[in-house]
């Protein structure tokens, strides 16, 4: 239970910081280098998937599963380091508000959503023959 909530929030947070990247990316390039950087940056967020399942094959065939958690720890560590020290802001930060309006429709909108694709999976779940 506990690594498939790790998994969870992982999943949630590239969903979030894929599209982040490319906002960054379209912001700090200007018009002409902006299909380069886009291009690189998709090599770099598909390096990922394309390689990980090998790597962690060859890590779990020469080592226990556990080494897949543990190699990370550094890597994580290394990378927060240096991350607060070179990474700047490059937006401008400004205040929002959110209105009622929009949080009635977004509460029905997604809650709506979230009982669809349930309802859809149970469906599913319940025509399977077992």
């Amino acid at each position: 239970a506990i690594l498939l909530l790790g998994r969870l929030i992982q999943a949630a947070s590239v969903g979030v910081s894929m599209p982040l990247v490319q906002n960054v990316l379209t912001l700090i390039f200007p018009a002409e280098k902006r299909g380069i950087a886009l291009g690189i940056g998709g090599i770099v967020i598909n390096l990922g998937p394309a390689i990980g399942p090998t790597l962690s094959g060859i890590i779990v065939t020469h080592w226990s599963w556990r080494m897949l958690f543990i190699a990370l720890i550094p890597i994580a560590c290394l990378v927060l380091v240096l991350g607060i020290f070179t990474i700047d802001n490059v937006t401008d930060t400004r205040s929002d508000h959110l209105d009622m309006p929009s949080l009635i429709m977004s509460v029905f909108g997604f809650g709506g959503l979230g009982l669809v694709v349930c309802f859809l999976g149970f469906h599913k779940l319940a025509s399977l023959e077992i």
